[in-house]
């Protein structure tokens, strides 16, 4: 699936990624509007969980998507549905629920369902309601987040999560109108602004990279994180995830992380070079490894997901264009690929 998203970027790169022509916004305005969708405030309302909360979930997770998760590292578990469950919070989901997990996985109403019982076992912990301040539910959010680094769990909450109910929220016709008046119970994030190789890229080092051992880059490699940006940077920061790429970006394109200096080697795809994937060009390269000779680009959001949004193709196709650029990169689907085609 993240074939698609490559073809899309070379796509968006050469005709405006280094062109001074950019994108519509993939969103429209939100309305003065109070509702949502029937299955999150039933949901909402027999777990004793604020509905908003829950609604913002589903937009930081999935964005509204029905997604069948794959594992995009070592030591991810697969994320699940419209709120992206996974793991022993999808166990323990379809427990409280009541629901097989299988029907959890699968079934729209049924993943809402059990993740608004999730929401409402943590926040029994907290003493919280459904009628209590929405800030008031953050130390749930990062509950349901369970996320390692601190900078991204605030990440998480102030900017996925409230940052989706301070702007505002529309789908399937149905919108939440904006709030800005939200106190989140919860420290802000400190921003590093040290910038990387990428001149709009937030610096976020990662342990994990190595010398690119006398190799020049070659090719611009397309990854989907199978989870939010915040879990996605900050597991690819992780000393312990053993994985890293040389960017994230986000799913609206406001935001990248740069993780690994373009010189170096990131370890993003375990496979030599097979041409016999790629059309049978470049097959002078056929068993040179691929961490070597690329750059590791992760886009937040699922390879099974049906649309990405004009903001991440615009900026993630500006970011691919300034590679190229930078690297001598020929920008065609060849040379601009997504993991599962050079590692099925």
């Amino acid at each position: 699936m993240t074939t698609r998203l490559a073809i899309g970027l070379v796509l968006a790169s050469t005709v405006i990624g280094c062109e001074p022509t950019y994108l519509a916004p993939s969103q429209t305005p939100v309305d003065s509007g109070t509702s949502m969708p029937p299955d999150f405030s039933e949901s909402a309302r027999s777990a004793n969980v604020p509905g908003e909360v829950l609604y913002a979930l589903a937009r930081a997770e999935t964005n509204f998507q029905m997604v069948i998760g794959e594992a995009e590292f070592d030591g991810q578990e697969p994320a699940f549905g419209l709120m992206g469950l996974r793991g022993e919070q999808l166990q323990l989901a379809a427990d409280l629920s009541g629901i097989d997990v299988e029907t959890v996985k699968t079934d729209r109403a049924a993943n809402i369902a059990a993740a608004a019982e999730l929401l409402g076992f943590y926040g029994e912990e907290f003493g919280l309601t459904a009628d209590s301040d929405l800030g008031e539910w953050a130390p749930v959010v990062a509950r349901f987040a369970n996320l390692t680094d601190d900078e991204a769990t605030a990440e998480y909450i102030h900017h996925e999560v409230y940052g989706a109910l301070r702007d505002g929220i529309e789908t399937e016709g149905y919108s939440l109108a904006p709030m800005d008046d939200i106190v989140v119970a919860w420290p802000e994030p400190l921003i590093d602004q040290q910038r990387g190789r990428d001149s709009g890229a937030i610096w976020s080092p990662s342990p994990n990279y190595s010398s690119r051992s006398g190799y020049s880059v070659n090719y611009v490699i397309i990854h989907t994180c199978e989870g939010s940006y915040s879990g996605c940077w900050s597991w690819l920061a992780n000393s312990a995830s053993g994985v890293s790429a040389h960017y994230v970006v986000n799913d609206s394109g406001s935001e990248v992380r740069a993780l690994v200096d373009e010189s170096n080697k990131a370890w993003h795809i375990s496979a030599n070079y097979d041409c016999s994937l790629n059309s049978n060009k470049d097959c002078s390269r056929n068993g040179q490894p691929m961490n070597n000779q690329s750059v590791g680009i992760e886009h937040a959001g699922y390879g099974s997901q049906s649309s990405w949004s004009n903001g991440l193709i615009q900026r993630s196709a500006e970011l691919t264009c300034g590679i190229t650029q930078r690297n001598g990169v020929i920008r065609d689907s060849y040379h601009i690929v997504g993991h599962g085609q050079l590692q099925p």
